[in-house]
């Protein structure tokens, strides 16, 4: 199917991008229009268009979803062949560990093709770790409780750099960059209650403080 379609004149459109990059919604709608010039369709139009082509692209290997951003596949994406259904609400990425943890955990996982028992990463300290793994889409996991590694994310020596780049682009993590370039000393309480209002949480104090210092630890990590 992955290669039947390559050759499908949407696919050498989406060829113009390089992989691994992330296509957005705009790029899709873009598209969409390219393909369709001589008709003139509504913007509401479009974007249904570009949401069935994305469902379609994913299907067929040629997209990778990982958790709120889509990329060219590196090679076939890990929804390939997978009928999407209605799903539940995603984990969001709040830095919850270290980008240490985060990185050893995702060596651990590529080096075990079938993938590593939860319950091991949970005994080995890894618990945060895995949930900021899953909130990245950088994971899954499978119905025996088993985690593997979401899609092709690169030779090691590159893993953190891919890592930085999909921290960056969470909307989680922009949030606090804008706050920062808007107040460059912000304190990690208007950071927190920042968090809080524009991501529609319910949280307390204490939380919005533990949460803010995180994505910012993330923060700056990823923009070293």
């Amino acid at each position: 199917m992955h290669a039947q379609l390559a050759r499908h004149i949407v696919c050498r459109e989406l060829a113009s991008y390089d992989r691994d990059t992330v296509i957005s919604v705009d790029d899709l709608e873009a598209i969409v229009r390219k393909m369709r010039p001589d008709t003139r369709l509504s913007d509401g139009v479009v974007h249904q268009y570009a949401m069935n082509l994305k469902r379609w692209l994913l299907f067929a290997g040629h997209l990778e979803e990982r958790g709120a951003l889509v990329y060219r596949a590196v090679g076939r994406g890990a929804q390939m062949g997978v009928i999407l259904g209605r799903r539940s609400k995603a984990l969001r990425f709040l830095g919850s560990e270290t980008p240490d943890a985060l990185l050893d955990l995702l060596r651990r996982v590529s080096r075990n093709g079938r993938g590593v028992p939860e319950q091991r990463m949970h005994e080995e300290g890894l618990r945060n770790a895995l949930y900021d793994a899953l909130a990245l889409q950088m994971v899954v996991r499978g119905e025996n409780r088993s985690i593997s590694l979401a899609g092709q994310l690169g030779r090691p020596d590159v893993l953190q750099a891919v890592v930085k780049r999909t921290v960056l682009l969470q909307p989680s993590t922009q949030i606090v960059a804008t706050a920062r370039k808007q107040t460059p000393d912000i304190t990690n309480a208007a950071l927190g209650d920042t968090l809080r209002t524009q991501l529609k949480e319910d949280w307390k104090p204490t939380s919005g403080l533990r949460y803010a210092a995180g994505l910012k630890r993330f923060y700056v990590w990823a923009r070293s």
